[in-house]
């Protein structure tokens, strides 16, 4: 799978949550690894296209 397929994952179910969502949250809708996952939400926070909220030992994060 490519960098833009896995980003295209990872968009969608941020996009699809409208509460915020989990890192573990995204992992089982996408079935990607964490590790992946990580490096595509550090990218777009980097864009400014994610808003990250700590919730307890939490993080949630929210398309911009």
């Amino acid at each position: 799978m490519t960098k833009e397929e896995n980003g295209k994952k990872v968009v969608n179910a941020l996009i699809g949550s409208k509460e915020g969502i989990t890192l573990t949250e995204i992992t089982k809708e996408t079935k990607l690894a964490r590790q992946t996952i990580s490096v595509v939400l550090a990218n777009l926070e980097g864009a400014n296209k994610v808003r990250i909220k700590r919730v307890g030992q939490a993080n949630l994060y929210f398309w911009v």
